[in-house]
């Protein structure tokens, strides 16, 4: 039948041998396929926050009752203490919420940070008598989002404590909000 020489014992040796290489030609071939791709970012614009009115507590008639004044997020005045009597109809009887004009990107959804601590205001009196502002709110309350043109605005009001007997005089003092993006 088949006559065997002596160089058929070495043939599947052989054959092994180019299935072997050919696999690992084919295998390394395949560690250098590539592609592509770019990169890209879109800068938006930031946001501002800017005060446009400043948060007023008005005219306050304090005596030796002491009592809360609040200015609510829409301008609303309203008295704890039967011996505060705000005053209307005369200079500086003015009440207020504060109010922030935020801008930045259309449609963004943004946070707002109120003071957490009572801020102090200090009177002009002798010996710098003192109040006390304390919890503020906000109207948006915790987020707000900025409209089709990129604006939002942001109310702010709060609680002035008025203390017995409590000296008269201007009283000023400052306190931050903060805005930023979700």
């Amino acid at each position: 039948m088949f006559k065997t020489t002596r160089y058929a014992r070495y043939m599947p040796i052989a054959i092994c041998s180019a299935l072997l290489l050919g696999t690992a030609q084919f295998a390394s071939a395949q560690k250098s396929v590539s592609s592509s791709a770019f990169g890209r970012a879109d800068i938006v614009a930031g946001l501002t926050i800017t005060k446009s009115h400043d948060l007023l507590f008005g005219q306050i008639v304090a005596d030796s009752v002491g009592g809360i004044v609040t200015i609510g997020t829409t301008g609303a005045r309203s008295t704890t203490g039967p011996a505060l009597i705000a005053q209307s109809g005369v200079q500086y009887s003015t009440f207020h919420q504060a109010s922030f004009a935020i801008t930045g990107t259309a449609g963004f959804v943004y946070t707002i940070g109120l003071p957490s601590l009572p801020v102090t205001l200090t009177g002009s009196g002798t010996g710098s008598p003192t109040m006390t502002i304390q919890d503020f709110t906000s109207s948006p309350e915790t987020t707000g989002t900025l409209d089709l043109t990129g604006a939002s605005t942001l109310n702010v009001g709060a609680a002035l404590t008025v203390g017995v007997n409590q000296a008269a005089g201007g009283y000023s003092g400052s306190f931050n909000v903060t805005v930023a993006y979700q």
